[in-house]
Protein backbone atom coordinates (compact mmCIF):
# COMPACT_ATOMS: atom_id res chain seq x y z
CA UNK A 1 0.00 0.00 0.00
CA UNK A 2 3.02 2.26 0.71
CA UNK A 3 4.45 2.08 -2.33
CA UNK A 4 1.41 2.54 -4.66
CA UNK A 5 1.25 5.55 -2.75
CA UNK A 6 4.59 6.63 -3.78
CA UNK A 7 4.64 6.30 -6.79
CA UNK A 8 1.09 7.94 -6.86
CA UNK A 9 2.50 10.80 -5.20
CA UNK A 10 5.41 10.56 -7.47
CA UNK A 11 3.22 10.72 -10.59
CA UNK A 12 0.84 13.91 -9.86
CA UNK A 13 4.37 15.52 -9.22
CA UNK A 14 5.94 14.60 -12.64
CA UNK A 15 2.16 15.37 -13.93
CA UNK A 16 1.84 18.79 -12.32
CA UNK A 17 5.32 19.77 -13.50
CA UNK A 18 5.00 18.78 -17.48
CA UNK A 19 1.51 20.84 -17.16
CA UNK A 20 3.12 24.25 -15.63
CA UNK A 21 6.34 23.51 -17.95
CA UNK A 22 3.31 22.71 -21.29
CA UNK A 23 1.53 26.07 -20.04
CA UNK A 24 4.84 28.15 -19.91
CA UNK A 25 5.82 27.12 -23.31
CA UNK A 26 2.38 28.06 -24.77
CA UNK A 27 2.38 31.73 -22.91
CA UNK A 28 5.88 32.34 -24.69
CA UNK A 29 5.36 31.22 -27.77
CA UNK A 30 2.33 33.31 -27.93
CA UNK A 31 4.38 36.16 -28.39
CA UNK A 32 5.12 36.95 -31.31
CA UNK A 33 8.94 36.89 -32.68
CA UNK A 34 10.21 40.37 -33.31
CA UNK A 35 9.53 39.77 -36.76
CA UNK A 36 6.10 39.52 -36.20
CA UNK A 37 5.82 42.32 -33.24
CA UNK A 38 7.53 44.80 -36.70
CA UNK A 39 4.83 43.13 -39.13
CA UNK A 40 2.00 43.95 -36.74
CA UNK A 41 3.11 46.96 -35.45
CA UNK A 42 5.20 48.83 -38.31
CA UNK A 43 5.49 52.04 -36.61
CA UNK A 44 7.28 51.05 -33.50
CA UNK A 45 10.35 51.18 -35.51
CA UNK A 46 12.19 54.26 -35.29
CA UNK A 47 16.17 55.77 -36.10
CA UNK A 48 17.39 53.90 -32.68
CA UNK A 49 15.71 50.91 -32.35
CA UNK A 50 12.27 49.83 -31.54
CA UNK A 51 9.42 51.42 -29.01
CA UNK A 52 6.38 49.34 -27.14
CA UNK A 53 3.57 49.65 -29.44
CA UNK A 54 1.37 50.12 -26.26
CA UNK A 55 2.89 52.96 -24.32
CA UNK A 56 5.51 54.57 -27.42
CA UNK A 57 8.49 54.08 -24.67
CA UNK A 58 11.38 53.44 -26.50
CA UNK A 59 13.02 51.80 -22.95
CA UNK A 60 12.72 48.22 -23.41
CA UNK A 61 14.70 45.08 -21.59
CA UNK A 62 15.83 41.77 -21.99
CA UNK A 63 14.47 39.53 -19.46
CA UNK A 64 14.74 35.87 -18.66
CA UNK A 65 10.90 34.33 -19.13
CA UNK A 66 11.06 33.17 -15.67
CA UNK A 67 14.27 34.36 -13.85
CA UNK A 68 17.83 35.79 -15.60
CA UNK A 69 19.31 32.25 -16.14
CA UNK A 70 16.34 31.48 -18.50
CA UNK A 71 16.94 30.28 -21.87
CA UNK A 72 13.74 31.90 -23.05
CA UNK A 73 13.98 35.37 -23.33
CA UNK A 74 11.57 38.13 -23.69
CA UNK A 75 11.71 42.03 -24.67
CA UNK A 76 9.40 43.65 -21.78
CA UNK A 77 8.73 48.00 -22.20
CA UNK A 78 10.79 49.39 -19.04
CA UNK A 79 7.84 51.81 -18.71
CA UNK A 80 4.60 49.96 -18.67
CA UNK A 81 5.96 46.64 -18.13
CA UNK A 82 4.52 44.93 -21.10
CA UNK A 83 5.79 41.53 -22.61
CA UNK A 84 6.37 42.82 -26.21
CA UNK A 85 8.24 40.00 -27.55
CA UNK A 86 10.16 37.13 -27.99
CA UNK A 87 13.65 36.51 -29.11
Amino acid sequence: MNNEIFWLAVAGILTINILVLVFNLLRYYSLPSIKNYLRNNPDCKTESGLKCCYCNSKSIKLWGWKSPESWLKVFICNHCGTRLYRR
